[in-house]
């Protein structure tokens, strides 16, 4: 029987472990030869859980570090051990493993069907054999746990609960809000510690924010009596239209570059904003709205809550590399 997990280290390590099987998944949607990197991201993920598997069930190891597949000897069950598990999943674990080693130590491209049957059988290894040693079914595993932000961990959990519940418009809108949070301070204030990530005060574009110069112009031209002046309100209309070209393409590239700057993927952030839904106000007046026919898949789902988790990661490392300068700390009475 499983040892049922009590502490939170093991959970940690396991929301780890499923998010680097995630990172392999999207891995294998690249094209070659980039999707070949799946497979050392796979059996880096085997790894790590038949490691935690061994210590959460107190397997005794050899003095040496064992190799990938002894561990389905090291934790099976016998009459010493009866703690061990009949893992499943090696002649599989196998195949990744030779295929893994040819590409990495040999330089020896696994092709297509090589990506194709990893991701099916580590999907499957992970299915069997999680609940097996942790009585936790692999797809419960929260990722959330690797989360250092609270408020960011609290919307993917709740992302998780609509969709557990079957409302994944709520959950995606969820994981907008919190890439919306975790983006919000540096793309604010162009002072104070996100300044250097802002590109200035935000450019706004789109409707509502007409320039005018086209009726002002013609109000003008309105006063003279000239015959030059007939055209004065086109050229006006001429110039706000191309100023509005200049905003949208202004705002667009601001927003690219805040995004790019944090360290952020531009094509996965831009795959993020088709996928999710728009959000307006809070409380009691939020509203979300799509296009219609709205309709993502769960492996939509998944790949945007892999996206916010690594922005979360990246924006806490960002954190920790622009702490303020010693002296603007020393004016500010912050600690030092």
């Amino acid at each position: 029987m499983a040892r049922v997990v009590a502490d939170p280290t093991t959970m940690n390590h396991l929301a780890f472990i499923r998010l680097l099987y995630q990172q392999g998944i999207e891995q294998t949607r690249l094209p070659e030869p980039l999707s070949f990197a799946s497979l050392l991201t796979f059996h880096d993920a085997v790894e790590l859980l038949l490691v935690l598997a061994a210590d959460h069930l107190g397997a005794s190891l050899p003095r040496r570090d064992p190799n990938f597949l002894d561990y389905w000897q090291i934790l099976r069950r016998t009459d010493i051990f009866t703690a061990g598990v009949d893992l499943s999943g090696q002649p599989a674990m196998d195949r990744l493993n030779r295929h893994r080693n040819a590409l990495k130590h040999a330089g020896a491209f696994p092709g297509r069907e090589a990506v194709e049957d990893a991701r099916s059988s580590v999907s499957s290894f992970f299915e069997n054999n999680t609940p097996a040693v942790f009585a936790v079914e692999f797809a419960t595993i929260d990722m959330a746990d690797v989360v250092p932000h609270e408020p960011t961990r609290g919307r993917i959990k709740a992302a998780a609960a609509a969709e557990d519940a079957g409302d994944r418009m709520e959950a995606m809108a969820q994981l907008a809000e919190a890439f919306d949070e975790l983006f919000r301070p540096y793309a604010g204030s162009p002072f104070g510690f996100a300044g250097s990530y802002g590109f200035g005060p935000t450019v706004k574009a789109g409707p509502g924010f007409p320039i005018g110069l086209g009726a002002a112009m013609n109000a003008v031209a309105s006063q003279l009596r000239s015959n030059q002046a007939r055209g004065l309100q086109a050229i006006g209309k001429k110039a706000d239209d191309q100023i509005d070209q200049l905003k949208e393409a202004v705002a667009a590239i601001q927003r690219g570059m805040r995004v790019i700057a944090i360290g952020v993927d531009y094509a996965r952030y831009n795959r993020f904003e088709q996928l999710t839904p728009q959000v307006y106000g809070t409380g009691e007046h939020r509203r979300v709205s799509a296009e219609a026919g709205y309709a993502p898949t769960h492996d939509e789902y998944e790949d945007c809550v892999q996206f916010v988790i690594t922005v979360a990661l990246r924006v806490a490392e960002l954190e920790a590399d622009t702490a303020q300068p010693s002296w603007h700390r020393a004016r500010s009475g912050w600690p030092a």
